[in-house]
C-alpha cells in the first residue's frame, strides 16, 4: 500500500493489478489487471514484469505471445528480480520468444540461484546432475545446488540430494542423511521421496529396521500419485512373499488414513480443471 497526501493508504498499481487478476475485492478482469501491471512495470516494479511475462507465456492463453512474455521477463531480470531471472533462463532454455541459447539459460539460472531463488537452485542441480543444457555432468556442482534448495525446503531437491548421499555421488556416502532427506521430501508429498523412503524401510537401510508395514504405507502414498517405482515396489513385495495382496490393500487404507492427519503427504493438488 502507498499513502496519499493525507497519509491514507492507497493501493499501488501492482496491488490493483493483482486484485483484478485474482478477483479479490473486485470482479476478475484480466484486461484491467494487465493495464495496472503495465503501470506498475513502468514505475520499475519488477513483480509486475514477472506477472506480465507469466500472462503472455501461459500455454493456450488467448493472449499468448512468447516474444512479449520474454520482453517482460527480461525487463524484470534487468531489475535484478530473481524470479524474472529464473523465468528468463526458462525462456532461453526452451526457445520461448527468443532463439534457444543454453549458455544464456544457465547464466540466468545461476544469477537467480545465487540470489536465493530456490527453483533456480534446483534447476541448476538437475542440469549438473544430468549433464543438460550444454553443461558437462558435474556431481559436485549438483550436490552444491541441491543442498541449497533442500535447505530451503524444496522437496524435489531433498529427494535428489538424498540420492547423492545414498549413492555417494559428488561427495560422501551417508545413508542416515539420505533417510532424513527422503523423509523430509516424502512428508511434503514428493512421490519419488515417498517411494525411496519405502525402499529404505523394505530393505532396512540407513539405520532403519526392516519394516514392511512402513514400506507399504510409503509405497502406497507414492502409488496414489502414479509413481511407477512405487507400483513396482508394491508388486515386488507380493512376488517376494514379503506381504500378501490383502496387506497391500490394507496399505492403501493406511495411506488414506495417514493423509487425514498429514495432508501434505498426498502430494501437490491438481490445478483447477485437471
Amino acid at each position: 500500500m502507498g499513502l496519499d497526501s493525507k497519509n491514507t493508504p492507497v493501493a499501488t498499481p501492482f496491488e490493483l493489478g493483482r486484485a483484478y487478476a485474482r478477483g479479490e475485492g473486485v470482479a476478475k478482469d484480466e484486461a484491467q489487471a494487465i493495464e495496472y501491471f503495465k503501470q506498475a512495470a513502468a514505475q520499475g516494479d519488477a513483480r509486475a514484469c514477472v506477472q506480465l511475462g507469466a500472462i503472455y507465456t501461459a500455454p493456450s492463453h488467448l493472449l499468448q505471445d512468447d516474444v512479449e512474455g520474454f520482453s517482460w521477463f527480461k525487463k524484470g531480470a534487468d531489475l535484478a528480480d530473481p524470479v524474472a531471472q529464473y523465468n528468463l533462463g526458462w525462456c532461453y532454455a526452451g526457445g520461448r520468444g527468443v532463439k534457444q541459447d543454453f549458455a544464456k539459460a544457465v547464466q540466468w539460472y545461476r544469477r537467480a540461484a545465487e540470489a536465493g531463488q530456490v527453483q533456480a537452485q534446483f534447476k541448476l542441480g538437475t542440469i549438473y546432475f544430468n549433464g543438460e543444457n550444454g553443461q558437462p555432468r558435474d556431481l559436485e556442482q549438483a550436490r552444491r545446488w541441491f543442498s541449497q534448495a533442500a535447505e530451503a525446503g524444496n522437496a524435489p531437491a531433498q529427494n535428489s540430494l538424498a540420492v547423492q548421499y545414498e549413492m555417494g555421488l559428488g561427495g560422501e556416502k551417508n545413508f542416515a542423511e539420505a533417510v532424513r532427506l527422503y523423509r523430509a521430501a516424502a512428508e511434503q508429498g514428493e512421490k519419488q521421496g515417498e517411494a525411496n523412503l519405502a525402499r529404505m524401510y523394505e530393505y532396512g537401510l540407513g539405520g532403519l529396521k526392516k519394516d514392511y508395514q512402513q514400506a507399504l504405507l510409503w509405497y502406497s502414498l507414492s502409488a496414489r500419485q502414479e509413481e511407477i517405482t512405487a507400483i513396482k515396489g508394491l508388486n515386488g513385495l507380493v512376488e517376494a512373499g514379503a506381504v500378501t495382496k490383502e496387506q497391500v490393500e490394507e496399505g492403501k487404507w493406511m495411506a488414506e488414513e495417514y493423509i487425514k492427519t498429514h495432508p501434505t503427504a498426498a502430494g501437490p493438488k491438481p490445478l483447477p480443471g485437471n
